[in-house]
Formats: C-alpha cells, sequence, structure tokens
C-alpha cells in the first residue's frame, strides 16, 4: 500500500548499517571447520533476511499511523519514531484535525524481545521466528478493540496520587512479582517498589513495555501527573486488557508480553545521577546480576535475565536520545537496546499542577493506542 505523497515518511532502508556480528558472537575467522563455516554463512544471511522483515514491519507500523489516526506527519529525523506534539517548538510534529489543548507526555519505553541474546541477532540452531502478518480487517479488528469509555475507567483510579495496577494486570491473566528494595535519597531512606507483570512467565524470552507510575512530589499539594505518567500506565493496561484474551493463542510461544510499571523515576529534589530514576537503575542491575539458565535450551549462552530482553536494528543508531535522561537509560548503559518514545520538547503542563485530565486530548490517546496494540499483537503474531 503506498502512502499519499505528502506523508511518506523519510526513512530510507538503504541507508540502514547492515547487521555487526560481535566478538563475544559467532565469529567466521574462528571457524576450523567447513560446517562451522557453513553455519556462518547460513546464520548471516537468516540476519539479514530478519532486518528486511524488520524494515518492513517497520514501514507498516509507520503506515498505521496514517491508516488509522486523522494526523499527518511531519518528521525530520530518521532515527525515532514521531509523537504527537503540542507546541511552538516543533521538531517532530503531528497536526491533528482537530486542535488539540495539550498533548499527553509519553514517558513509554518501549524493550523489544525479538532475540534471545542481547544484540538481537539469530544464531544457527534458534527457533525460527518472524512478525506475523496481518490482514487491513485483523489490524482493524484490532484499533477497534479501542473503548475510550473503558479507558477512562482504567485511567481514573490512576488520575490521583496513584497506587492502582496490579488488580488490573491480574485481571488480564498476568503473573505479578514485586521488586522491593530501600535506597538512599536527600530525604533519607525511602521504600520503593518495581511491579512486573509477565503474561507467562515460563517463556524464556519477553517482550516488554516499560513506564513509571509514580508521580512528582510537590509539597503541600497533590500532583497528578496526567500526562506524566497516568496516561502511559493506562496505555500499558489497556493493552493488557484488550489482548490478554488473546496471548493464550499466540503462536510463538517462545516469547511473551512483559509490562514494567517502574517507580522512584522523579528525583526528590535535584535531578542527578543518584536522585533519579531509582527503580530502573535497581532492576537492571538486579536482572544483571541474577543468573538466567534457559530451560528449554541449556546450552544457552544466556547469562542474565537482561538477556531476555532486546529489541531489533528497526531504527538507524543515533544520538536523539541524548538529550533525554528517563527510565530507558540505565538498561541501555547495560547494553539493552532500546526504544524510546517521549516528546521533545514537552508539553507546558510537564511538572506543573495544571497536568490533570484536563491537559488530555482523547481522540489522540485514542490513535495511539490503537497503533501501540497493533504493534504488540504482530510482534507476539497474536491474531483477533
Amino acid at each position: 500500500m503506498m502512502l499519499p505523497q505528502s506523508k511518506k515518511i523519510p526513512f530510507d532502508a538503504e541507508t540502514n548499517p547492515k547487521p555487526v556480528i560481535r566478538n563475544s558472537e559467532i565469529d567466521s575467522s574462528a571457524a576450523s571447520t567447513i560446517d562451522e563455516a557453513v553455519a556462518v554463512a547460513h546464520h548471516q544471511q537468516q540476519q539479514q533476511q530478519h532486518d528486511k522483515r524488520i524494515l518492513s514491519l517497520t514501514g507498516t507500523i509507520l503506515m498505521d499511523i496514517n491508516r488509522f489516526s486523522s494526523t499527518t506527519v511531519v518528521s525530520r529525523s530518521r532515527t525515532t519514531l514521531a509523537i504527537p506534539i503540542a507546541s511552538k517548538k516543533r521538531s517532530v510534529t503531528f497536526i491533528t484535525a482537530t486542535r488539540m489543548r495539550i498533548f499527553l507526555f509519553i514517558t513509554l519505553i518501549i524493550l523489544l524481545a525479538l532475540t534471545i541474546y542481547v544484540h538481537a541477532n539469530w544464531r544457527p540452531g534458534q527457533p525460527r521466528w518472524s512478525v506475523s502478518q496481518m490482514s487491513d480487517q485483523s489490524e482493524k479488528l484490532i484499533c477497534q478493540m479501542t473503548n475510550q469509555t473503558l479507558f477512562k475507567e482504567i485511567l481514573k483510579p490512576l488520575l490521583v496520587p496513584r497506587i492502582y495496577i496490579t488488580r488490573s494486570v491480574e485481571n488480564a491473566g498476568f503473573a505479578v512479582e514485586y521488586d522491593s528494595f530501600v535506597e538512599f535519597t536527600p530525604h533519607g531512606n525511602k521504600q520503593f517498589k518495581n511491579i512486573i507483570a509477565t503474561f507467562d512467565p515460563s517463556a524464556p524470552r519477553r517482550f516488554v513495555l516499560a513506564c513509571h507510575y509514580e508521580s512528582k512530589i510537590f509539597p503541600g499539594a497533590n500532583f497528578i501527573g496526567a500526562t506524566d505518567s497516568a496516561v502511559p500506565c493506562a496505555m500499558l493496561l489497556d493493552i493488557a486488557r484488550t489482548l490478554g484474551p488473546y496471548l493464550s493463542n499466540r503462536r510463538n510461544k517462545d516469547v511473551t508480553l512483559q509490562l514494567l510499571f517502574l517507580d522512584g523515576e522523579e528525583a526528590f529534589s535535584e535531578w542527578t545521577a543518584t536522585d533519579s530514576l531509582y527503580g530502573a537503575r535497581h532492576l537492571s542491575r538486579k536482572w544483571h546480576e541474577m543468573p538466567f539458565t534457559n530451560p528449554i535450551d541449556p546450552r544457552s549462552t544466556m547469562k542474565s535475565e537482561l538477556d531476555r530482553i532486546h529489541l531489533p536494528h528497526i531504527f538507524v543508531s543515533g544520538l536523539s536520545w541524548a538529550a533525554v535522561e528517563d527510565d530507558h537509560v540505565p538498561f541501555r548503559r547495560r547494553g539493552v537496546p532500546i526504544l524510546h518514545i517521549i516528546p521533545v520538547p514537552f508539553p507546558d503542563v510537564w511538572h506543573q499542577l495544571s497536568d490533570n485530565e484536563s491537559a488530555l486530548h482523547y481522540p489522540t490517546i485514542d490513535n495511539i493506542v490503537s497503533i501501540m496494540r497493533v504493534f504488540t499483537a504482530k510482534y507476539l503474531n497474536v491474531l483477533p
């Protein structure tokens, strides 16, 4: 399906770097037998085919933005997925058909689990797996799962200084565990709790969607944080609610959906390396140090829990993330490839008491959660 000329995404597959096999992976120079050399060549061919499938998926996702939303895309960057911004300074912009009052602040991190190993390269002997192809009708059915009334019911308990989530994901069939810890802050020792919801804990790989669920502290006032970060939490819960009934029937049982609701993203005083990202720093360190044995393939070289989370080469590498410190940073620093979605510049209500429900534009929220739902369904090989 061709996009109208005015809506083409400036994405050139020819500029995408060729897949690189790192030193810790298969090295053809170390192949001492013909069989090993053949295996390496076969692996490289599989990787190239895999990258082509991912590029095809990316094009489909970007076309979905035009197909299922009423927005026109104007993007000046090939390195990030453009997100709607209502701002006078428009470096990346979606222009909606209806004038939004202000766009929600999405601090949604996608830690995509496409392969078993950290650098997203297939190995000889791995099970074959690819992103599912969907008909237009199937995509529309998944988009039509959006129910604004039910979404508002999910969002309402989060539009308060909040602790709400566990019951929703458990009702959707997810197993919940907590990563509780105490960390020193400028206000003394504080208790933190990350919420980890996994649909099928026995699956060796994870497709991970993450956001933070706590809100900034305003002494003497109740800060709602509708855009930062009630709506991203509600979006993850809505994906769990709508796709939960179909996840058991996913065609690839090797990968499952995992949702992370991280605590302690906001600074207590001033943003520093030690006063921020408490939950993400703790969980990334914990998973990095936690040994993992693949129950399906004991010969697997996976060493830690972090090795179960991965991102393919969908976008050209770049420095677009450099100016924004967020929950993705501790994972990226430990070698987990990241797709970070966030508007730049931030909305006017960012860290203001006016960041409440009146700042939200529900048609835009509906469009984005529909796109995210289709992306997740395709990745997990889920059909309605």
